[in-house]
């Protein structure tokens, strides 16, 4: 997954109250995040949001700067991967609950 999907997934991790299972909404119904990202608020309730978690992305969605937020990952030298990255935990994967996003400075081992 390239930078320019990335950049949504952090982006949405960044707004109160979207979570595991909203992310999982989101992606299954847009197919990606990015379309998720600029979808109106209707398009996010026929997706299956609450009304308070589509009125969340849209009232924080300007206030965040995708590019910004990958420009601080690439000076700090940090990686975000995502559940569908295959450098993903697998031992993380198998918690019910797993982040839909990490962050990694450095490297994983196996074990990890």
């Amino acid at each position: 997954m390239g930078a320019d999907e990335v950049k949504y997934w952090i982006g949405f991790s960044l707004i109160p109250g979207i979570g595991r299972a909203k992310f999982s909404l989101l992606e299954n119904y847009f197919g990606d995040l990015g379309r998720a990202w600029h979808a109106s608020i209707n398009e996010l309730k026929t997706a299956g949001l609450d009304a308070k978690s589509a009125e969340s992305i849209l009232t924080n969605r300007p206030r965040i700067s995708l590019d910004a937020e990958l420009e601080k990952l690439e000076r700090y030298k940090v990686k975000a991967i995502t559940w569908n990255d295959p450098a993903y935990p697998s031992r993380l994967k198998q918690i019910d609950d797993c982040p839909p996003l990490i962050y990694i400075r450095g490297s994983l081992s196996p074990e990890d």
